[in-house]
């Protein structure tokens, strides 16, 4: 008997509310219409409503009263507390990129870094990709670690830190690519490139705080506390 299960069409629908999620493309506080979701994405309303409950009972999304969903509004100390999970854990998959990465993972990450710096000179919008590249350039080398339980980790943490994380970038709140961000991306895939995993660890965990300092000093969507 095969143990393998065949993904589900909520199975597919859950990976893509996680991506939008992921991605930014759903804002903090944002209400979610069930039946709208469902239309963009060619289903039915059921397989988004299982997408839904699965997703709230992984805190990444709310229902309010009235069945309304929305995108979880984040407080300021809970986003220090996810920033500092995310830097010891995304540094750590760094450190092992560098030391585990073959030359096919390396090609990706150098062409995701070099995109990147090419968005660098325009401004980031939605239409601009700057977000996007950012996010899979940083998959691209957790995912060189060879070690999937942890980038399932990351990948969780990225559903919480995403529609906050993304929103300010949409929003020109700071521009991005930031000179820092592109100097640092260099950094990490110059340091995965000669498989040393002190400076890759450090070069991501920069990475993360700057933009992080940077999205804690702005008022608009964190809640104080």
């Amino acid at each position: 008997m095969s143990l393998i299960r065949t993904p589900t069409k909520g199975d597919h629908v859950e990976a893509a509310i996680r991506n939008f999620l992921a991605g930014g493309e759903l804002s903090p506080g944002e209400k979610i219409s069930l039946r709208k979701l469902a239309a963009a994405l060619g289903v039915s309303v059921m397989p988004v409503r299982n997408a839904v409950a699965r997703l709230q009972s992984d805190g990444v999304l709310e229902v309010e009263p009235g069945r309304a969903v929305r995108v979880p509004i984040m407080t300021k100390d809970q986003f220090r507390e996810l920033l500092a999970v995310r830097v010891e854990i995304e540094g750590y998959a760094a450190e092992q990129a560098a030391l585990r990465r073959d030359d096919e993972d390396l090609g990706r990450i150098e062409g995701l870094a070099a995109s990147f710096q090419i968005l660098g000179a325009g401004q980031s919008t939605r239409s601009s990709g700057a977000a996007r590249v950012n996010m899979e350039f940083h998959f691209a080398i957790y995912r060189a670690a060879k070690l999937p339980l942890l980038v399932d980790i990351i990948e969780r943490l990225w559903l919480k830190a995403g529609p906050i994380v993304f929103y300010h970038i949409y929003l020109e709140k700071f521009s991005s690519p930031t000179r820092d961000s592109v100097r640092l991306h260099r950094k990490a895939v110059d340091a995965i490139r000669t498989r040393n995993p002190r400076v890759a660890r450090s070069a991501i965990a920069q990475d993360l705080e700057m933009a992080g300092e940077r999205l804690l000093a702005e008022d608009s969507v964190l809640r104080s506390g």
